[in-house]
């Protein structure tokens, strides 16, 4: 395997979820130890509450777990497995709010600091509402079975928060189809596989249903702590790297700047000025971005030219070719040979 770039690199992840995934594993009869041998942690060493780990590590632990178990959906095991207390403060906020779509907005803004891997967007439609999920690790695989285990999970903290069983309209999966489909299938009225986006789509009479859990002062206190986190959180990173990531996760849709402002709730004249105090624009870093992200998928997956570019936010694989050859001076196939040598 080629080396990865290490811009991709994601070094915040809490390390309780391998304790998790450890604990499945043990109870499926699995090898423990070679979990935390993969991924070159010592379990003696790390402290579950306080450690974070690399998505290095964790796309370590979480394949090993799935070639023990190769022939079984491991993200819907491990989805149904995690408890919705896992979470601490987001899971506190989700069962104080009134309803699923008041949860999603929580879980939209703060997720970051439980979740780094994951970022989550909803569209009220009207007559439904739209929840769309983006997998932002540079693994494909660990993407796949994070996607998984949130679906499954959302299936059980939906019922145990409302009592009803939740049925989607139709579930758009970023993923190849894969041979336990029939789960997925069984959950939604139309589900398609292979799209450009994982987005999922629920009758608004069901998001809106009441949470037995729901507790409007607890809910405003919590939300407060949230919001303290999420303060903590993106004050440890530049603001050039907030916005990165950001560009990143959206970059099929060419997101403008005043997109990705509204996603870090700042206006877009002071997002372009505190880019500036730090030496660099949004173009630069778009730019920056899909250079990374070419090179990565050259390298790291058998996607077609056509396909990246799309992936890219270009309709045309032409303008990805000739943008690609400005940053690095080769054409896209080219670069990709280069480095299979």
């Amino acid at each position: 395997m080629n080396q990865r770039d290490s811009s991709f690199t994601t070094d915040n992840i809490p390390v309780f979820f391998l304790f998790h995934i450890e604990k499945f594993v043990e109870i499926q009869k699995g090898n423990t130890q070679r979990l935390w041998q993969n991924s070159g942690l010592v379990k003696e060493n790390v402290s579950p509450l306080e450690d974070t780990i690399t998505d290095n590590q964790l796309y370590a632990f979480v394949n090993d777990a799935q070639t023990q178990f190769k022939n079984r959906p491991i993200g819907i095991e491990l989805g149904e497995y995690i408890s919705l207390g896992s979470f601490g403060l987001i899971s506190r906020a989700l069962m104080s709010c009134t309803n699923f779509k008041k949860a999603s907005y929580i879980v939209a803004r703060y997720v970051q600091f439980t979740l780094p891997l994951i970022q989550f967007n909803y569209t009220d439609k009207g007559d439904h509402f739209e929840l769309e999920i983006f997998g932002t690790s540079r693994y494909p695989l660990l993407n796949h079975i994070i996607i998984e285990a949130i679906f499954a999970n959302l299936l059980s903290t939906f019922k145990l928060l409302t009592g009803k069983k939740l049925f989607f309209e139709r579930a758009d999966f970023c993923f190849p189809e894969p041979t336990y489909s029939e789960y997925f299938r069984s959950k939604a009225k139309v589900c398609n596989f292979l799209n450009a986006r994982t987005v999922l789509c629920i009758k608004n009479e069901l998001v809106e249903l009441p949470f037995i859990t729901a507790s409007e002062a607890d809910n405003e206190l919590i939300l407060s702590q949230c919001e303290a986190e999420l303060v903590k959180s993106q004050s440890e990173k530049s603001l050039s790297e907030q916005v990165t990531n950001q560009i990143k996760t959206y970059i099929e849709t060419n997101p403008s700047a005043t997109k990705i402002a509204e996603r870090l709730h700042i206006s877009p004249r002071s997002l372009r000025r505190q880019l500036s105090d730090e030496g660099t624009s949004y173009r630069e870093l778009v730019q920056s971005a899909r250079t990374d992200m070419a090179k990565y998928f050259l390298t790291q997956t058998s996607l077609t030219i056509s396909q990246i570019a799309l992936k890219l936010g270009y309709q045309e694989a032409s303008n990805f070719r000739a943008a690609f050859k400005n940053w690095t001076e080769h054409s896209p196939s080219a670069w990709r040979l280069s480095k299979k040598h």
